[in-house]
C-alpha cells in the first residue's frame, strides 16, 4: 500500500479514486488516502465548482492536485418595448 496526497485546494471537495467515495478534503485542501500500486482515476467534486479528474499511476506518482473552478452562468436579459 502507498499513501498518496490528494489536493484540490479547496476545503470539503469530496474525492473519488476509481469511481469510488474515499472521503472529503480538511482546511487545508488535501486529503490522504491508501491506495494500491497500479493506474487510478482520481475525481474532486464541491458544489458550485466544476469537478476536475486526473490519472495516475502508484507508485510513480504519490501526489496530485485537482483544480476546482468555480461554475460560472451566463444571463441573458431581453428588454421588450412595451
Amino acid at each position: 500500500m502507498f499513501s498518496l496526497r490528494i489536493s484540490s485546494i479547496i476545503e470539503g471537495a469530496k474525492i473519488y479514486v476509481d469511481g469510488e467515495y474515499v472521503g472529503m478534503t480538511d482546511a487545508s485542501g488535501t486529503l490522504v488516502v491508501q491506495m494500491t500500486a497500479g493506474e487510478h482515476t482520481v475525481r474532486a467534486e464541491k458544489e458550485g465548482y466544476n469537478p476536475a479528474e486526473a490519472t495516475m499511476v502508484v507508485p510513480d506518482q504519490l501526489s496530485v492536485t485537482l483544480y476546482l473552478v468555480k461554475k460560472t452562468y451566463q444571463v441573458t436579459i431581453v428588454v421588450e418595448e412595451a
